[in-house]
């Protein structure tokens, strides 16, 4: 049971469910462990699975036409890791979930996922609100796009996910913010002197 308690504190400040529900439920879930550098999810694997992240940091790397690896996406502690659209979708993945530093998560598979929508009282309501927060948290996610700044994007991305930085390589967050990784020293330079005043 230890294995489930953040997942358990995670759903439990959404819904409410019984003991007898979450153990019928953690029951069907696996503890996984991966290593920094491993994928949770490859490109064009059939993706009918999402992780509960309880220990480390994943990003989402998507190839573009080039074959260049362009991150994302930062996925932390207490959150939940997929790739949403194939799984949504049913579908192959289109990116690659990458092991940033070694994870301990909660593997659940769609049946799993599916038993809980359909056996827990309040199942869909957790549904209804974590597809809520998706779409809320998408929304910021998609205004990077339109950002045309770097330093705003820089700005914008310290607010999404705190503490990243002392996290992942610059070479990782220049991918993010797509700029060229010689320019990123001087754009946290001037970030932190504005910052200062």
């Amino acid at each position: 049971m230890e294995n489930f308690k953040k997942l358990d504190q995670f759903i439990s400040s959404i819904i409410n469910w019984t003991k007898e529900e979450k153990l019928s439920f953690f029951e069907q879930l696996s503890i996984k462990k991966y290593k920094a550098g491993e994928y949770l999810i490859k490109e064009k694997e059939f993706c009918n699975k999402l992780f509960f992240i309880n220990k480390g940091l994943v990003s989402i790397v998507l190839k573009d036409k080039e074959g260049n690896s362009i991150t994302t996406n930062f996925i932390a502690e207490n959150n939940f890791a997929t790739s949403m659209l194939a799984f949504l979708n049913k579908q192959t993945s289109r990116v690659f979930l990458l092991a940033l530093e070694d994870i301990h998560c909660i593997e659940i598979s769609r049946p799993a996922l599916n038993w809980l929508y359909e056996n827990v009282k309040e199942g869909n309501k957790f549904g209804r609100i974590q597809f809520e927060l998706l779409h809320d948290w998408l929304n910021k996610r998609q205004s990077l796009n339109y950002i045309t700044e770097p330093i705003e994007r820089y700005r914008l991305m310290l607010m999404m996910y705190p503490g990243i930085e002392k996290r992942v390589s610059q070479k990782i967050i220049s991918s993010f913010l797509r700029i060229d990784p010689a320019h990123f020293s001087r754009l946290k330079s001037k970030s932190d002197s504005k910052a200062s005043k």
